[in-house]
Parts: structure tokens; C-alpha cells; sequence
């Protein structure tokens, strides 16, 4: 067999089954009475968490840790 019938019997050999898929694959079902949900109603936040907390940088979140792990160590080395 030469290239380009050996190509065509390829792709006749392959056509044959997605026909044969195609021709027995359920028919689709139009979707019918399909509707959105209603938006959702967020609850009102209680007035501690209706204003943000007060700014406190990295840096004095973390010297304020370390201020009372150390103290924490210390308290813990003389019991």
C-alpha cells in the first residue's frame, strides 16, 4: 500500500466507530424549567466587628510577642 491510501484506510477505520458512538449516544434533554437562585442576604455584623481594629504594624505586634515570650521564660526559670 502506498502513503496516501494507507493514510485514508486509517482514517476510514477510525471514522467508523465515532459514527457508530454518535449514531447510539442518548439525545440530548433540552433543560426546562431551570432558574437561578436567589441571592443571598448577608446577616448584619454585630457593632464589635462593624469597624476594623486599630493598625498595628508588623514590627510592634512582634516586639510586643517577644516582649512577653521573654517574660514568659523568665517567670518559668525562677519557679
Amino acid at each position: 500500500m502506498n502513503k496516501p491510501a494507507w493514510r485514508r484506510f486509517a482514517m476510514l477505520a477510525m471514522l467508523l466507530p465515532l459514527l457508530s458512538v454518535v449514531a447510539c449516544s442518548p439525545p440530548l434533554q433540552p433543560s426546562i424549567g431551570v432558574s437561578c437562585p436567589r441571592p443571598v442576604t448577608l446577616p448584619a455584623l454585630p457593632p464589635s466587628l462593624a469597624k476594623p481594629p486599630p493598625a498595628e504594624s508588623f514590627s510592634e505586634a512582634a516586639q510586643r510577642d517577644i516582649s512577653q515570650w521573654q517574660q514568659q521564660l523568665i517567670s518559668s526559670a525562677t519557679k
